[in-house]
C-alpha cells in the first residue's frame, strides 16, 4: 500500500506540475497542446502513467484509493480547463485523447523512439484540433 501511495503521490506531483504550466494559457488548442506535451513527456518518462491518470478519470470514490483517484481525474480536468459535468463532450474528449495518447506509447514501447511529436499530434487529433 505504501509503495501505491508513493506512486500516486509522485504522479500527482507531476500532474500538477503540468497544470502549473498552462494555467496561465485560456482554455483553447494552445493550452491543450501545452498539456498534451506534459502528459506526453511524463508518458515516455515514466511508461504507465498515463494510464493512472485514465484511472482517475474513470474511477470510483468507494474507498481512499478511489477517493484519491478521483482527485488525480480533477486535476486532469483542470490541465485542459473543462468541467466535465458542464461540458461532458469536451471530457469525453480529453479522456479519448488521453488514451490515445497512453495506447500509442503502448505501441511504441518496444520500437525505438525517441520524441513526444506523435504522441501529442496523435491526442490533438483525439480532442479535435486541425494540426496544420
Amino acid at each position: 500500500e505504501a509503495l501505491q501511495e508513493a506512486v500516486i503521490d509522485r504522479s500527482v506531483d507531476e500532474l500538477r506540475a503540468i497544470t502549473a504550466v498552462v494555467a496561465d494559457l485560456p482554455p483553447g488548442p494552445d493550452r491543450d497542446r501545452a498539456a498534451l506535451n506534459g502528459v506526453a513527456h511524463l508518458a515516455i518518462r515514466r511508461p504507465g502513467s498515463v494510464r493512472l491518470l485514465l484511472s482517475g478519470l474513470l474511477g470510483e470514490k468507494d474507498d481512499d484509493m478511489g477517493q484519491t483517484l478521483m482527485e488525480v481525474g480533477a486535476g486532469v480536468f483542470e490541465a485542459f480547463a473543462v468541467d466535465p459535468h458542464a461540458d461532458p463532450a469536451r471530457a469525453l474528449r480529453v479522456i479519448g485523447a488521453l488514451g490515445a495518447l497512453a495506447i500509442a506509447r503502448i505501441a511504441l514501447l518496444e520500437k525505438e523512439f525517441e520524441g513526444e511529436t506523435e504522441l501529442v499530434a496523435i491526442a490533438f487529433d483525439a480532442l479535435g484540433h486541425p494540426t496544420h
